[in-house]
């Protein structure tokens, strides 16, 4: 009996972690530069890598919460956000209006 729970869970885990998609939580200054960690961060992005281009997706905050950013991307610089390639996004101001 629990051999097949060991089994069972083995399989679980093989069928789950092939749906997975990558996600990543990158840090930048406020002048775009890929900084270590969020001591040192201005900007706070969230990655998404969808199965496709097409269902890349990401969302920037300030480092006090409010939304710096959203939308698509075909690549993201963790260097230097500057050069990444974003498509049909939107920038905000820290009062939450549209860039």
């Amino acid at each position: 009996m629990k051999k097949l729970m060991v089994l069972a869970t083995m399989l679980l885990l093989m069928l789950t972690s092939g749906l997975a998609q990558r996600v990543d939580t990158l840090y930048y200054d406020s002048k775009g530069k890929g900084v270590p960690n969020k001591d040192f961060a201005d900007i706070i992005m969230m990655v998404y890598y969808g199965e496709d281009e097409s269902m890349n997706r990401f969302r920037a905050f300030y480092t006090s919460g409010e939304t710096y950013g959203q939308g698509g991307f075909a690549s993201i610089d963790k260097h230097d956000v500057n050069m990444s390639q974003l498509k049909n996004f939107e920038l905000f101001y820290k009062s939450g209006k549209l860039m």
